[in-house]
């Protein structure tokens, strides 16, 4: 009887001591797998660049670089009430083709340098009837108007916006450039690292600041300062913290 308790007894400890072993391997191998990005400031990534070649019937635009990780891209123009339009294009091989069936997905509109708000427009019957998306471009670069592309998708996506603790501290903020693309900012000075914007941003605008070369001392010791173009530098002049 003794015999037959003391195997029960091992039997079962040998059981749970399985359960905690392969317990502790699925933990270990979950958290290998999710990406950590705690502990790290968020950069910046640099704005993508685009070579625009205008055909009669079309547009293509070839990219520098492959928009990772999402393979999708914004293509904007301003027109007459320096209101950028937008249209949401994927991308093959590097390259966008633009033509005359397609038509702008939403508006931008600006107040003192900053986004003001904006309006859907894909489907809406009256736009379209109007102009479609290369005559827009057409019009913008015989008319002397930013066009361009950009990955950031402010302000239809506000999703780092919506998980920044310190947003109401103008750690992490939206910026117009001056080439009309609008591009997130960051001030690691205020910033928590906790990695929530990272996580957030869908189109890979935001990352880690140890996987960008462009890393530039503050001059502080603890602060650092994301990649900025040249065009940036004067919106981050005009910016009240």
């Amino acid at each position: 009887m003794e015999n037959s308790t003391v195997k029960t007894s091992a039997a079962a400890f040998i059981l749970m001591l399985l359960v905690l072993v392969a317990t502790g391997l699925a933990y270990v191998l979950q958290a290998s797998s999710s990406t950590k990005f705690e502990g790290t400031y968020p950069m910046v990534k640099p704005m993508v660049q685009g070579a625009f070649n205008f055909y009669p019937d079309r547009v293509e635009i070839k990219l520098a670089e492959d928009p990772l990780p999402v393979n999708r891209i914004a293509v904007f123009a301003y027109d007459s009430q320096d209101r950028q339009i937008c249209i949401l294009k994927p991308v093959y091989d590097r390259t966008v083709v633009l033509t005359r069936d397609n038509y702008p997905d939403y508006r931008v509109h600006f107040r003192n340098g900053k986004v003001d708000g904006y309006d859907l427009l894909h489907g809406h019957v009256g736009f379209q009837e109007k102009m479609n998306f290369v005559d827009i471009l057409n019009e913008a670069k015989e008319s002397g108007r930013h066009y361009g592309v950009q990955e950031c998708l402010y302000p239809i996506c506000t999703r780092c916006l919506d998980v920044c603790v310190v947003r109401k501290f103008f750690v992490l903020d939206m910026v117009v450039a001056e080439d009309g693309t609008i591009y997130p900012i960051f001030r690691n000075a205020g910033c928590p690292r906790c990695g929530k914007c990272m996580k957030a941003c869908k189109q890979g605008v935001i990352c880690r600041s140890i996987d960008l070369p462009s890393m530039v001392p503050a001059g502080t010791g603890t602060d650092t300062v994301p990649y900025k173009p040249p065009d940036l530098e004067k919106a981050l002049e005009q910016m009240t913290y």
